[in-house]
């Protein structure tokens, strides 16, 4: 390093797969899931649609996001399941726009 020169930043940390497990909201049904989705951190949006597509798995995925999965398995509901997976959420602004789209109905 050269003398005057500014320190590199530290490595740090940003982001954690387990923070899924530490928040402790959960979603059961689809009145529950609305409700969470109104009030739940940008974050926890962005883990649901993109974090199982960055886990390492030997077979290939049903659905390309935990909301068709959840509802096409869960709630028993295989029509609003492939509505859900054809969602790409690239195509908003942001996590916000995406959040306010109806898409969860």
């Amino acid at each position: 390093m050269e003398p005057n020169s500014p320190e590199p930043a530290p490595f740090a940390v940003k982001d954690c797969a387990l923070i899924a497990l530490a928040t402790g909201r959960q979603a059961h049904n689809p009145r529950a899931i609305r409700s969470r989705l109104l009030r739940i951190h940008p974050g926890g949006i962005f883990y649901h649609f993109w974090g199982g597509l960055l886990n390492s798995r030997l077979e290939e995925r049903e659905y390309n996001n935990d909301f068709a999965s959840w509802r096409r398995h869960a709630v028993r509901d295989a029509v609003l399941g492939e509505r859900l997976a054809v969602i790409d959420p690239v195509g908003f602004a942001g996590l916000e726009p995406l959040r306010q789209e109806p898409w969860w109905r």
